[in-house]
């Protein structure tokens, strides 16, 4: 049996909370506002467990099926960690959570954010809230980040709150710029969203403990950008964010953490290991959403990737691949050998 999607008047609702978060300047506000968002999901059922979403292949809501089939940690979204199962623990602002956790009656959102909101819609913003540092400089400018020293650590951690903080943007980005979309893209997002909020929480925190902040490093734009290259169309969003750009992490973060545990560094390699763990889980986000667009459009997956890959002057993934991370996450065999052919052409 099908579950219900959520009424008009709370995706409306779900949307403009979405917006509001996005708007935020201060990374512990905007981490609040998510957090504030996930309750809600919560407490609306917005966020249901991906186990009981109904698998009836003639439903009319295309996010029925489970994108984290076979992850051992997509069941139970906050197995082995410990901060998960509470969105505001640890978070100097969480205390309001129980009480303003909103439902749809609740969510004090004015007319003017509501009328905000919709002019967004039509004319929608190209920069999130940002705080003033760090300093967005071209990639080739940004300094090495070796590990063999803590400052080197330090700024390898910046680096990847970096990430997160702007993969907080792009999942709330997700669920309020594509508003065509259903119920359950809102909520599989609003669910990344939380993810993304907690990781990048747990790097700030880290990093105080090295006595940095965030915004000590400079970093760069890159991840943003690919934002506003696929404002426009949500196949190409999924297709060139979650399935190159944040599939490329799968790849790359099991060797910083060999890198680090040549340094010794047991904290980092913590941290990094939840991470990549719960990444899986979102890039099979952005598989199955990516497939069922296709199906939607009568596009063959492959063909459409290679059309708007090179439409858009986007190389193949490059090899090595973290094969096991990327075959939960919902690539197969065939697509990886394609690409890692391809890889050793270009080297001939």
């Amino acid at each position: 049996m099908n579950l219900p999607s959520l009424p008009a008047s709370e995706l409306l609702a779900a949307r403009v909370q979405a917006w509001q978060a996005w708007c935020q300047t201060d990374p512990q506000a905007k981490c609040s506002a998510t957090r504030r968002l996930a309750a809600w999901g919560h407490r609306t059922n917005a966020l249901r467990a991906p186990q009981s979403r109904a698998r009836n292949p003639d439903a009319d809501d295309p996010g029925k099926d489970d994108p984290g089939k076979d992850d051992p940690g997509k069941d139970d979204p906050g197995k082995d960690d410990p901060g998960k199962d509470d969105p505001g623990k640890d978070d100097p602002g969480a205390d309001e959570l129980s009480a303003s956790a909103p439902g749809a009656v609740d969510l004090e959102i004015t007319d003017l954010a509501r009328s905000d909101f919709e002019r967004a819609l039509v004319d929608p913003p190209l920069r999130p809230g940002r705080p003033a540092r760090p300093l967005l400089v071209h990639p080739r400018q940004v300094p090495d980040r070796g590990v063999g020293s803590e400052v080197g650590r330090a700024a390898l951690l910046h680096a990847i709150a970096h990430i997160e903080f702007n993969a907080i943007d792009l999942a709330l980005d997700a669920i309020w710029r594509f508003d065509e979309m259903p119920s359950h893209w809102v909520s599989d997002w609003i669910r990344v969203a939380l993810d993304e909020a907690r990781h990048f929480t747990m790097l700030q925190a880290e990093l105080r403990l090295r006595g940095h902040e965030y915004g000590d490093f400079e970093a760069h734009d890159g991840l943003w950008e690919m934002a506003l290259r696929t404002r426009d169309d949500v196949l190409l969003r999924v297709a060139l964010v979650p399935r190159l750009l944040e599939a490329r992490g799968l790849d790359v973060t099991p060797r910083i953490i060999e890198r680090l545990r040549g340094a010794g560094d047991r904290r980092a390699i913590a941290i990094l290991e939840v991470i990549l763990r719960e990444e899986v889980a979102h890039v099979a986000i952005g598989n199955a959403w990516f497939h069922r667009l296709c199906e939607q459009r009568g596009l063959d997956p492959r063909v459409a990737w290679d059309g708007l890959a090179q439409a858009h002057a986007v190389a193949s993934p490059a090899p090595p691949f973290n094969r096991t991370a990327r075959m939960q996450a919902g690539f197969d065999e065939s697509e990886l050998q394609r690409w890692e052919e391809r890889a050793r052409i270009a080297r001939l």
